[in-house]
């Protein structure tokens, strides 16, 4: 992890140019797809599940309108990902 204030800003730069990678999460056989699958990757909470168009997909575990953890949630029957709220 770096700091805010990172006395070494090339360091900050070269943590922020990896989040736009791509990088494996989890084995699949690791990952239930009846729920929201809650996965901490490089210090970042992310949410994983299988929707029913798009295969597995990735998101902050954060709900935008309540700040409650997304893996918390459920999948509906349309394969879309629903807050426990």
């Amino acid at each position: 992890d770096f700091l805010l204030n990172d006395p070494n800003p090339t360091r900050e730069m070269e943590s922020a140019e990896m989040l736009r990678e791509w990088f494996p999460l989890s084995f699949e056989t690791y990952l239930d797809s009846s729920i929201p699958n809650p996965i901490l990757h490089m210090g970042r909470r992310l949410v994983v599940w299988k929707s029913a168009e798009n295969g597995w997909t990735a998101q902050d575990d954060m709900c935008p309108h309540k700040l409650a953890p997304l893996s918390d949630g459920s999948i509906t029957d349309e394969g879309n990902l629903r807050c426990s709220y």
